[in-house]
């Protein structure tokens, strides 16, 4: 890192010996470019100006000669025309002296000219004459003179046009020099830019390497840290193992202590199907109970009505003996005794036959005081339904219809109290009380049963949520 940034020193040293020769060279040039422009533009200048001088007095020569040339041109048509007027008089004079006659020929030719009226207009006519050949000789030196004039101003703008071309060389040569002046200004204004962005470049180049000397100690700092990070994951790393070695042989542990309870919920799992059975044989016990409650309702409305039909003839018997053949007998012994009595009445085959026909055809009669049958087959689908369900489900399902069967009990309970309150309570209270007391006693024995056993599952639910 420090080799590069020396070299780097090194090229910018160079640079700036480089910048600075170039604008020295560059000063020089300018320096010279401006002495020799300078000196350049005043001999132009001059020499333009000394050819504008000449030309205009060349102008105003030229515009004189113009004005006498044009004077002489109508100074020479007049003196043609005077010409042409003494032509005209001279041949009509000739005119009529040939038309003249003897002496006129006989006169010389002086007395013609001279003689007589005439000589006046011929002496103004000489003078006429004499006047229009000095015009024509003035006018001739004139014509002369003007080519001179004419000539010598060609040729003077002939020189003029040289000096013109070359002050107009020498103007675009001006130009040209003026342009490269720009140009050289231009020059040296994109080298006061390249060596402010030189400036500019040196300090961001400076910026780099003060920036890269922190980079490299802040990424010194950085693996100073990183070392002890990595020592640091390296005891971290350890410790985990450990951690995890423990947690596999906890692991372990679980799996055992899992394999422990599947067997225990196999067991209870066992226990509870063992238990359904016994529920199911409760049911079909609580199922006789019901045909048999059944049988006896349909009895004691029979009872009733023979009841009903000897109320005459039990009148005339003694209290005391009623009352004894009740208390004597239970509820399993009172059809013999309406059967005794009916016969103490006079029909007692009639009252057993019409009792044996209402006891044939009371199990067949939907005639029960707690419930359908249907009720108990639906009970017995369901009790089917709850095998294919899982243990907890079955615990649960079993406890509910024990529920059911505790519910169905008392409800028959009272249907059964109910049914003997319409009895003439007056003549058959021991009879009744007996009754009951013996119909009471195996079936609250089996509802103990039944409510030990539920007791029993509730102990046993905590396993079987496990």
């Amino acid at each position: 890192m420090r080799q590069r940034v020396s070299e780097m020193e090194e090229e910018l040293r160079k640079e700036r010996e480089e910048k600075a020769r170039a604008a020295r060279e560059l000063a020089e040039v300018r320096r010279d470019c401006e002495k020799d422009a300078a000196e350049k533009v005043q001999l132009l200048q001059r020499e333009v100006e000394k050819a504008k001088e000449s030309e205009r007095k060349m102008l105003e020569s030229l515009i004189y000669q113009t004005k006498q040339l044009e004077q002489t041109k109508i100074s020479l048509e007049e003196a043609k025309l005077e010409i042409a007027t003494l032509r005209d008089a001279n041949t009509s004079l000739e005119a009529a002296a040939s038309r003249r006659g003897g002496v006129a020929e006989q006169r010389s030719v002086k007395d013609l000219v001279f003689g007589g009226s005439d000589v006046d207009e011929v002496r103004a006519l000489r003078c006429e004459l004499r006047t229009a050949m000095q015009g024509e000789e003035k006018s001739r030196k004139a014509l002369d003179d003007l080519s001179v004039a004419l000539s010598d101003v060609t040729m003077e703008a002939k020189q003029v046009k040289m000096w013109l071309s070359e002050a107009q060389a020498e103007l675009e040569a001006a130009t040209r020099l003026r342009a490269v002046s720009d140009e050289h200004d231009r020059c040296r204004l994109e080298a006061e830019e390249s060596a402010a962005a030189w400036g500019d470049k040196e300090r961001v180049l400076l910026e780099c390497v003060r920036a890269s000397e922190e980079e490299v100690n802040r990424a010194r700092q950085e693996n100073t840290k990183l070392v002890e990070s990595q020592r640091v994951i390296r005891d971290e790393n350890a410790r985990l193992r450990d951690i995890l070695k423990q947690a596999v042989a906890e692991a372990n542990v679980v799996k055992e202590s899992l394999e422990l309870a599947r067997g225990e919920n196999a067991r209870l799992n066992d226990v509870v199907a063992e238990k359904d059975g016994a529920l199911q044989s409760l049911r079909q016990e609580y199922e006789c109970i019901k045909v048999s409650e059944a049988a006896a309702q349909g009895s004691l409305k029979e009872l009733n009505s023979l009841l009903a039909a000897t109320t005459t003839t039990a009148c005339s018997t003694p209290a005391s003996a009623k009352t004894a053949s009740v208390a004597d007998y239970g509820f399993d012994q009172h059809l013999p005794s309406v059967r005794l009595v009916a016969s103490a009445k006079g029909t007692p085959e009639a009252a057993s036959h019409r009792w044996m026909a209402e006891k044939s055809r009371t199990p067949s009669s939907r005639r029960y005081s707690i419930g359908e049958p249907a009720k108990f087959k639906g009970s017995f689908s369901q009790s089917a339904r709850m095998g294919s369900l899982n243990h907890k489900d079955q615990v649960f399902a079993s406890l509910s219809n024990i529920a059911d069967l505790k519910s169905a009990a008392e409800a028959a309970m009272s249907d059964f109290d109910d049914e003997f309150d319409h009895i003439d309570q007056s003549h058959y209270d021991g009879m009744d009380q007996s009754m009951k007391n013996k119909k009471k006693r195996p079936i609250l024995r089996k509802f103990g049963d039944l409510f030990r056993r539920k007791s029993f599952y509730k102990s046993n639910l905590a396993p079987v949520h496990t």
